[in-house]
């Protein structure tokens, strides 16, 4: 229920909407954990059935009604019983799908160019979130800078940074594999033409 304790987590911040879940999932832990909206909704209504969060309907009067949930003592309980879980953490790697990686692996029967240049479009995606990432990294800093004596605020911070810092390591280590890739490929490429020439 991975989705489900993300949730949970944000909620220890304070209530949200599910469209502030959502936007929150986009800006800050999309880079390793992707959450459409319907998504998010099914989850809380599942989340209040096992009475891990609550809600309460706010009215206004210039826009249309909405739903506030917030973290029960139950969620709380769930939440810390899963940060604390003492899984493998590499295991989760065994989830991790890749379309992209998948046409690599296809892709002898394309030329050595072709190849070399979805490796160069990959490694320019994974320069550009890596830049992304930078400005998280930047931002989350100037926060905990500014935190002053809350203690509980610049660690929350700091373990925001970690998580970021994760994300710019492995577009890191993509870019290098992307560009020794392409190494590899042109050397294969050469060496065909030498064997033909």
């Amino acid at each position: 229920m991975s989705l489900g304790h993300g949730i949970l987590g944000l909620l220890s911040y304070e209530p949200m909407t599910g469209y502030d879940l959502a936007k929150l999932f986009a800006s800050s832990v999309n880079f390793f954990w992707r959450a459409q909206t319907s998504q998010i909704y099914l989850e809380l209504g599942k989340l209040e059935k096992k009475g891990m969060v609550s809600s309460e309907q706010i009215l206004q009067t210039d826009k249309p009604n909405k739903k506030l949930f917030s973290i029960t003592d139950a969620g709380k309980e769930e939440l810390r019983r899963w940060m604390q879980q003492d899984e493998d953490a590499a295991d989760a790697l065994k989830d991790y799908k890749s379309a992209f990686l998948m046409r690599i692996f296809f892709s002898g029967d394309l030329l050595e160019e072709e190849t070399v240049q979805l490796l160069q479009a990959f490694s320019g995606q994974c320069a550009g979130r890596m830049e992304q990432l930078l400005g998280i990294l930047q931002q989350l800093k100037a926060f905990a800078d500014a935190g002053g004596d809350d203690r509980q605020s610049v660690k929350r911070t700091v373990c925001q940074a970690l998580t970021a810092d994760f994300g710019v390591r492995f577009m890191e280590m993509c870019i290098q594999w992307a560009q020794d890739s392409s190494h590899t490929l042109r050397v294969l490429e050469n060496a065909e033409n030498d064997e033909k020439g």
